[in-house]
């Protein structure tokens, strides 16, 4: 069972580690089980180890099912990552908890696994997201291995799934000159600033729609990154979350004309009753939605005659001018907020191999 750290790691007694889990008790309900705080990892996995004992709960005793390990799995889950990501893990497992939810996992036979496939490749499902609903059927056995030693190969030997019918989305951009040419047809001023924004800086939908103008700073010329916004919660209009990863973190410069752009849209705002820096940049009171950023970039193709685009091109765009302006990868993992720089290496190599063979065309000449 999972032992976790505090997300604050300095406390008064420098106590952070301490176990949670999810047990039966003698009347088969599920219950929950926090432990208190302790110094080390280890005193932390030894009380827990104490605790199972003490209600008789260990691997060799318990049926290890995909759903027993499941409730854990997403307990762990909960502690790792936002709220939209955890209902799409549980909608994946939707697709799983029928077939093999009862099944123990190191008991799942060829047979049971190739069923379960076949049910869910009739299924009227893209293959991608049948590939996520397999990735997570590995990574419960991969817990199950962890934390109990309990595992299958069937799972393991296998690839998912595969649909050569497919069309896989490729990566489309704007260059420099059809971004101008799809901006030559824009006469409004926030509608121009907004795909500029994402044009030149490369920000993810969900950041674009967070930023307020508190974020924006005009003496430093700089905007600042540090949340993004979803519109994907039940019941809810949108929610504001922190950025995807840490390295989502980030602050752009601005240049000069992007910076006038919004400097002259802040001034339009600022006179408008009730407005404060916590208004969104583009919205105001509440963010623009979605739906109504596909509308006019949809329009603006359209009466530019550029090819239409996706909103996340925009970023892929922003990419392909720093690559095209030969700047340092690592720069651009930054500049984009990936974790590392193999992650920018890897999604725009075919943009990097014609850096190479331009490399190799001057040690020819």
């Amino acid at each position: 069972m999972p032992v976790y750290k505090t997300k604050t790691e300095k406390t008064k007694d420098n106590k952070i580690w301490y176990f949670k889990c999810n047990y039966r008790d003698i009347y088969g309900n599920i219950k929950q089980k926090k432990s208190k705080k302790f110094s080390t990892k280890e005193e932390a996995t030894k009380e827990e180890a104490r605790f199972l004992l003490s209600i008789g709960e260990t691997s060799k005793n318990r049926k290890m099912t995909f759903n027993n390990v499941y409730e854990e799995f997403i307990l762990k889950k909960q502690e790792e990552v936002r709220q939209t990501t955890l209902n799409k893990i549980k909608n994946y497992y939707k697709h799983i908890q029928p077939y093999l939810g009862n099944i123990s996992i190191d008991k799942l036979t060829l047979a049971q696994y190739k069923k379960w496939k076949a049910e869910l490749n009739n299924k009227k499902l893209c293959c991608s997201y049948k590939n996520k609903i397999y990735k997570l059927l590995c990574e419960i056995n991969k817990y199950a291995e962890t934390y109990y030693k309990v595992s299958t190969n069937v799972i393991v030997i296998d690839k998912g799934f595969v649909d050569k019918t497919e069309k896989k989305v490729e990566m489309m951009f704007f260059t420099l000159e059809e971004f101008q040419q799809f901006l030559s047809v824009i006469n409004d001023d926030i509608w121009k600033t907004l795909f500029q924004v994402l044009f030149y800086c490369g920000l993810r939908q969900g950041e674009l729609q967070a930023l307020n103008w508190n974020d924006i700073d005009f003496t430093k010329d700089t905007i600042s990154i540090n949340k993004t916004l979803t519109t994907k919660l039940k019941g809810q209009k949108y929610t504001i979350f922190p950025p995807k990863t840490k390295s989502s973190y980030r602050i752009i410069p601005m240049t000069k004309m992007l910076r006038a752009e919004l400097y002259s849209l802040y001034n339009t705002y600022k006179i408008l009753d009730g407005f404060n820096n916590e208004w969104f940049v583009f919205g105001g009171v509440n963010p623009i939605p979605e739906t109504t950023i596909q509308k006019h970039k949809n329009k603006y193709c359209e009466l530019s005659n550029v090819k239409r685009i996706r909103i996340h091109d925009f970023r892929h765009s922003c990419a392909s001018l720093l690559i095209s302006k030969n700047a340092d990868p690592v720069l651009v993992a930054k500049y984009l907020g990936h974790s590392d720089v193999s992650m920018t290496l890897n999604r725009y190599s075919h943009m990097y191999k014609s850096k190479l063979d331009e490399i190799i065309k001057l040690m020819e000449n």
